[in-house]
C-alpha cells in the first residue's frame, strides 16, 4: 500500500505535466482527458494513503508528502495557461519562461 500510494502521488504531477506539455505541443484537445486521469489518481493516492495512515506501523514510516486539495488539478492548470507566452511567440521565449516558472 505504501509504495502504491507513493506511486500514486508521482502519477498526479505526471499527468498535470502532460497536460500542460500537450497544449504546448499544440494539441490542447487531450488536456482534458490528462487531468481527468490526475483527478483520478490523486483519487487512488487518497485511498492508499488512507490505508498506510490505518496501519500498526504508521506511526514509523515517514509518509510522502500530502497532495493538494483536487480541485487545485485545473486550477493550477487554469493560471498556468493564463501565464502562458501568446501563441505567436517563438519556442525560445516560451521555454525560457516554462524555466523561470519552475
Amino acid at each position: 500500500m505504501y509504495g502504491a500510494g507513493r506511486l500514486e502521488r508521482r502519477n498526479v504531477v505526471e499527468y498535470e505535466t502532460a497536460a500542460r506539455l500537450a497544449v504546448r505541443a499544440g494539441r490542447p484537445e487531450f488536456a482534458d482527458c490528462l487531468l481527468t486521469m490526475a483527478e483520478v489518481e490523486w483519487d487512488h493516492e487518497q485511498y492508499f494513503r488512507s490505508r498506510v495512515l490505518v496501519h500498526c506501523l504508521a506511526a514509523r514510516v515517514p509518509m510522502w508528502p500530502a497532495p493538494p486539495p483536487k480541485g487545485e488539478i485545473r486550477a493550477s492548470f487554469e493560471r498556468a495557461m493564463r501565464a502562458r507566452v501568446p501563441a505567436d511567440s517563438t519556442m525560445e521565449q516560451t521555454h525560457a519562461l516554462d524555466l523561470s516558472n519552475g
